[in-house]
């Protein structure tokens, strides 16, 4: 387990832990503890190196807790002892069956990895065809199907979707290249933050730091969703989070979109954007530039270009040290 570990890390090759039910994990002399702890300690020296995904089933014993709780997402099976605190305060999602639990660990790797033949390098839909429906797509329509304009056709995983539901998390891939989202979900409370949704999107940041993944973040949420006291307790950990980050981070906002935490321009995004108001509404002086929304696949992934983020076609491509 040592060498494995350390030449995933050397390589650059995702690490995935799996907890099998009714494992029992014997310490008996000294030198076992000892050995134990050696692994415990380079499953953490791969942090932010690889991706560490751990797969949780039944009732798994002292081994299984220990690698999930040095993994950054976490797949648990139903059924046995998963801790629905575990995915509501960490990162990981609960599935009904091993089955889907290896299809929701493939998807993440093809995210991150690359190698998914179901994806398609164009989006599944378009702008023009969301604007039949509503002249505001963003405002309007499910963000999802925003997203789907602009990435990756078939690309889209979405993460931690039992908490926070105004707030959505997803795994794409822009032009081949992996990307974390972060978006308001207006259909829900318009998208008002909670300190679910806070939490869901310092984790989400978090992640795609230790991946080395750029973020992009579409913010629509024309009023505040809390007091200011609100604010300093609850979002402070997103603003932090978005502030230590070191990928690059590309804001896509409306322009009368006024919540600072989740457009914050003094903690190093690297670049603004906002698609027009129709009603002339909103500041701009936060704003690098107003784009069409048909131009925003095209921008963003310039963007991610010049700031180095590669595509990823096969085999996954460390973080920079």
């Amino acid at each position: 387990m040592l060498r494995t570990l350390e030449h995933a890390g050397c390589a650059g090759i995702p690490v995935l832990f799996l907890g099998v039910a009714g494992a029992v994990l014997q310490l008996e002399e000294p030198r076992d503890f000892g050995a134990y702890a050696a692994v415990i300690g380079a499953a953490v020296r791969v942090k932010g190196v690889v991706p560490r995904i751990a797969i949780k089933q039944g009732n798994d014993g002292a081994y299984a807790m220990d690698m999930a709780m040095v993994s950054d997402f976490i797949v648990n099976v139903r059924g046995g002892s998963e801790d629905p605190s575990g995915v509501r305060h960490g990162t990981g999602v609960v599935v009904r069956n091993r089955a889907e639990a290896v299809t929701f660990t493939r998807r993440i790797l093809a995210c991150v990895a690359g190698g998914n033949r179901s994806v398609r390098s164009r989006p599944a839909t378009s702008f023009e065809e969301l604007w039949r429906a509503a002249p505001l797509p963003f405002g309007k329509t499910d963000p999802r199907e925003v997203i789907e304009a602009v990435v990756d056709g078939g690309s889209s995983l979405e993460l931690m979707a039992g908490t926070g539901p105004s707030l959505i998390t997803l795994l794409v891939r822009l032009e081949e290249r992996p990307v974390g989202v972060i978006a308001h979900d207006v259909l829900v409370g318009g998208g008002a933050l909670t300190s679910d949704a806070v939490e869901k999107g310092t984790r989400m940041t978090r992640l795609c730091s230790r991946w080395g993944m750029p973020l992009l973040v579409l913010v629509h949420a024309p009023e505040p969703a809390t007091t200011a006291t609100d604010i300093g307790r609850q979002e402070g950990g997103l603003l932090h989070a978005f502030a230590a980050t070191q990928v690059p981070r590309v804001i896509g906002r409306t322009a009368n979109a006024t919540r600072w935490i989740m457009n914050p321009r003094a903690t190093g995004a690297t670049a603004v954007l906002a698609w027009p108001d129709p009603l002339g509404r909103g500041e701009q002086a936060s704003i690098d530039a107003v784009i069409t929304p048909t131009r925003t696949r095209n921008v963003v992934s310039t963007l991610l270009g010049c700031a180095g983020v590669q595509p990823v076609l096969g085999g996954y491509a460390p973080a920079p040290k």
